[in-house]
């Protein structure tokens, strides 16, 4: 064993195996998940972002990483990563509309579940790694960051999608489910 340098921490690495074994429940759960559509509700898409984000805020002013140019850029990349992935995973997302009744459905693709797990993957591969000079605080907020960002994107992209297919469907005529 090998004496580390003045300062530097002992961080816990998870072994690979732990993380093949949490990727393929998130995979399965994912799969078992979006096998049928769901209900998509407008006008609620935006309570979990909500939770989400007052969740990761509360936790960032409480233990506020050391604020230095890297910290910051650390968060920034977090929350650009989670807005870039999140968009795109609601873009995956397939939004069909009843005719008749207007209701609303959506269902993850594959495309998407398969971001969703890349996703988890970087972010527990950086999860106890030493990365240099960033403290680790840093990482920490930048993932719960980057997690609550992509759930945002995810819900504005399917909220302005999904009333643009709405609004599309009453234009075509037929009852309204409003």
């Amino acid at each position: 064993m090998t004496p580390l340098p003045d300062g530097a921490a002992v961080t816990h690495v998870p072994p690979v195996s732990s993380m093949i074994v949490s990727l393929v429940l998130i995979a399965a759960v994912l799969v078992l998940r979006n096998r049928r559509a769901r209900p998509l509700r407008i006008d609620r898409l935006w309570l979990r972002p909500a939770i989400s984000i007052a969740f990761a805020l509360v936790f960032l002013f409480s233990y506020p990483p050391p604020l230095t140019a890297l910290s910051a850029s650390v968060v920034f990349l977090g929350l650009v990563v989670g807005v870039a992935v999140g968009w795109q995973r609601g873009r995956f997302m397939r939004i069909e509309v009843d005719p008749v009744s207007h209701a609303m459905t959506a269902r993850m693709s594959q495309l998407g579940m398969i971001l969703v797990v890349a996703f988890f993957a970087a972010r527990y591969y950086l999860r106890g790694r030493f990365l240099g000079p960033v403290p680790a605080a840093s990482v920490t907020d930048a993932l719960m960051i980057s997690a609550a960002s992509m759930m945002l994107a995810q819900q504005v992209e399917v909220s302005l999608r999904a009333r643009r297919l709405l609004a599309e469907a009453r234009a075509r005529g037929g009852p309204s489910a409003a």
